[in-house]
């Protein structure tokens, strides 16, 4: 079967790929087997994932943001795997030495996304035997339905105002031709909890990519903060915290007012934050 090149502009490094593209027919077949040969991943979005997939998969989404940390081993796999069982599951089946069967919504190579490959690339470079179905998920269950179920999401989104990350380091600048930094914007999060080591706030504010920074309630109201890193345009997340120095004319302020819930669909506010962000 012919081997998957990814385009060079993802992976500028030679990467000789041992991963084979496989059948819906195949796949059915080792998951009839009485002893598993197979683990499935699915790259697809949570939504479509919990909406339909393949009984026994796990869903792995890998953010934009950390692409290219995720290639250069600076975050772990599981790092990007949200759900402690299914982390737990991916490890035995790596240890068990089955295949990894990628599954994406993609028609053909040429149309999976960077992070699909992305993903692909490491679990490779990790020494793991990966396999793509060739065919998107819709015509998999098309073929074989019985192996397809529907679940509510494990864990229901997290709102920003809980948003907790790790500062180990920055970001590395975004994925090849990232950002430009012409603005430094903070992202205003409500993270209620005050860290007990007085002036780390919690490890935040933390710069995302160069002149982007993630932070939380407190810093939003550190005026030396804020002057010392750049940042003058604020994003708040949130429908009640004040935007604290908006009457002074200091900062440049844009309020998305959702609440910390799973039914928020924050993605209604996409356009507007990347015209804002800039």
């Amino acid at each position: 079967m012919p081997s998957i090149c990814p385009p060079t502009c993802l992976f500028p490094s030679t990467m000789n790929p041992t991963q084979r593209k496989v059948t819906a027919d195949w796949l059915a077949l080792q998951l009839r087997r009485s002893e598993p040969t197979v683990f499935v991943v699915d790259c697809r979005n949570a939504s479509d994932f919990h909406r339909s997939h393949i009984r026994g998969s796990i869903n792995i989404t890998v953010p934009t943001l950390l692409l290219k940390r995720l290639v250069n081993k600076k975050i772990t796999l599981e790092s990007v795997i949200k759900c402690c069982e299914d982390r737990t599951r991916f490890y035995q089946a790596c240890n068990a030495g089955l295949t990894i069967v990628i599954v994406s919504d993609a028609e053909g190579t040429t149309d999976m996304g960077s992070a699909t490959l992305v993903l692909m690339k490491r679990l490779i470079d990790d020494g793991h035997d990966v396999s793509l179905l060739q065919d998107p998920f819709k015509s998999f269950r098309a073929s074989f339905p019985e192996w397809c179920e529907e679940s509510a999401p494990s864990v229901p989104l997290v709102g920003l105002e809980s948003l907790r990350i790790s500062s180990v380091d920055s970001v590395d600048s975004a994925i090849e031709g990232g950002c430009s930094g012409h603005r430094s914007s903070s992202l205003d999060e409500g993270a209620h909890e005050e860290d007990e080591e007085e002036g780390s706030q919690g490890g935040f504010p933390v710069e995302i990519i160069s002149g982007l920074f993630l932070g939380n309630a407190r810093n939003s109201e550190d005026h030396d903060m804020l002057d010392a890193r750049g940042i003058k345009y604020i994003l708040n997340v949130t429908p009640t915290l004040p935007n604290v120095f908006q009457e002074s004319g200091s900062f440049k302020y844009m309020q998305i007012p959702i609440s910390d819930h799973w039914s928020e669909n924050l993605s209604n506010f996409f356009a507007q934050a990347i015209d804002f962000i800039g």
